[in-house]
């Protein structure tokens, strides 16, 4: 098969499913990202915790790369920057 056939016959089957999908009354149903818990709940409070204690920027580098999904959530993020400041001066 050459390179267009194949191509052909990809966009073709995609096709054939998305009509097989719509025909079924499928729908795309987009996934939820893994976020940080919204602000007053436990999980961000131990988060904000942990900020607070940690004693060095290195701590706070380390805490950041473990939690990467809750410093989604601005509160978080502020007070991971605003600790940073602080043991940075």
């Amino acid at each position: 098969m050459t390179p267009g056939e194949l191509v052909l016959e990809v966009a073709q089957l995609a096709q054939s499913a998305s009509r097989v999908a719509r025909g079924l009354g499928a729908r795309v149903v987009p996934q939820q990202a893994d976020t940080a818990p919204s602000k007053g709940e436990p999980g961000e409070n131990a988060l904000l915790s942990q900020i607070e204690a940690c004693n060095s920027v290195a701590k706070l580098k380390e805490l950041w790369v473990e939690n990467q999904s809750a410093f989604a959530d601005p509160v978080v993020m502020s007070a991971w920057k605003a600790r940073g400041r602080a043991l940075g001066s």
